[in-house]
């Protein structure tokens, strides 16, 4: 009869215990991709074709040729630094060689699919579409023909 009872006591001690587990296993996971996102993260690729999709057909030669040519202006160099605090800075480098910095706030949403920035007052939703510790893919709609896939690297 004692065995039984220390054999139950044990078996309900087991289920606390797991219950009181699971709210911290549950916070470790929604701080997982938060914590994936802190730090420097450059710019490597975007889906051009995707944003000038409702560019006329006679301006889209020319529309692609400076997406292009800004792009490569800026990749590797345009840099997104998320901050633990949830501020964020974005480093684009200028024309004329200098760096310009714009600054605002950040948060992740409790699923973690949705980044929303606010840079001046301005609020932007980026969804996420990976996040791994060396890269993360957003989709952002940049021209309101529908969402651009931005890929980052660290």
């Amino acid at each position: 009869m004692i065995n039984l009872h220390r054999s139950t006591l044990y078996c309900h001690m087991k289920k606390y215990s797991l219950l009181l587990l699971l709210p911290l296993l549950i916070f470790a996971s929604s701080c997982s991709n938060k914590n994936k996102l802190i730090g420097a993260w450059k710019l490597e690729e975007m889906n051009i074709e995707k944003a000038l999709i409702n560019v006329p057909d006679n301006q889209k030669a020319m529309a692609m040729g400076l997406m292009e040519k800004l792009l490569e202006r800026l990749k590797g160099k345009m840099i997104i630094h998320f901050n633990e605090d949830q501020s964020f800075v974005v480093e684009t480098p200028g024309k004329d060689g200098e760096s310009k910095q714009d600054k605002g706030t950040w948060k992740i949403s409790k699923d973690q699919k949705e980044i929303t920035t606010v840079v001046d007052g301005k609020q932007d939703k980026l969804h996420v579409r990976s996040l791994s510790q060396n890269r993360l893919v957003i989709g952002m709609d940049l021209t309101g023909t529908g969402e651009v896939d931005i890929s980052f690297t660290r």
